[in-house]
């Protein structure tokens, strides 16, 4: 089911895990500062209060779970990324190099009646002539 992040009580519980992540630890007067001049550390502690107090019983529930194992990220269907060919073992994403082209060179024997002048006409355009 999908998650309504416009739900005030959504926002209360994200905000409860995330400070539950800190081990409830919150730095009023940082977030004061970095939110701006419109609150202060009293305004934070007072908003805070809510998801402080859902945080702990967040904290409580996972600590009474019988398997403690951390949600893992989603993954694309079909299998491990690492054990397919080709993935992508350093973080970076690369390229493979085209083949180079078979390209057979020709060799060019001039003779005689292939030398060839070119003369400047009088607009700027060539005229070729032959000898």
């Amino acid at each position: 089911m999908p998650t309504n992040w416009q739900s005030k009580e959504v926002i209360d519980r994200l905000m409860a895990a995330v400070i539950a992540s800190f081990d409830n630890k919150i730095n009023y007067t940082r977030i004061a500062r970095l939110y701006g001049d419109s609150v202060n550390y009293d305004a934070i502690k007072n908003f805070m209060r809510i998801p402080k107090k859902i945080a702990l019983q967040l904290k409580a529930e996972d600590e009474s779970r019988s398997v403690s194992s951390p949600a893992k990220p989603r993954t694309k269907k079909g299998g491990d990324a690492s054990l397919t060919k080709g993935a992508v073992q350093t973080g970076r994403v690369t390229k493979k190099k085209a083949a180079a082209p078979n390209i057979k060179s020709e060799v060019v024997v001039k003779g005689p009646e292939d030398d060839m002048t070119v003369h400047s006409g009088s607009g700027g355009e060539e005229l070729h002539e032959y000898m």
